[in-house]
């Protein structure tokens, strides 16, 4: 268990960038994979995106695009929005899980 400290989703990637470093786990972080998608983070071949603001209806559009490239096998959000929580299971034929973050903005 990690407790994370932020103001910010700058702050947020940075606490989960150090719980991976610290964890001795390989990671590469705002990883371009097309022309308008950068994921925060890819672990072998999941991503990890990370979402304090936005609608889930963007957030799914925006994890359908990125779930789109071969590099991709599966995704997690990690988000404080609520509303996140229902993200689909499945997107293209790839895994979705959500962690929710339930502390919000400190």
């Amino acid at each position: 268990r990690v407790r994370f400290n932020y103001a910010s989703e700058d702050d947020l990637q940075r606490g989960i960038e150090k719980v991976l470093t610290d964890g001795g786990v390989a990671f590469e972080r705002e990883v371009i994979l097309g022309p308008r998608d950068r994921i925060d983070f890819l672990v072998g071949d999941l991503g990890v995106e990370v979402k304090v603001a936005g609608g889930a209806n963007d957030v799914t559009r925006q994890l359908q695009r990125y779930l789109g490239y071969e590099r991709l096998g599966a995704v997690v959000l990690v988000t404080t929005r609520s509303a996140h929580r229902c993200m689909p299971e499945m997107l293209r034929g790839k895994p979705v899980s959500v962690v929710f973050l339930q502390t919000g903005l400190m």
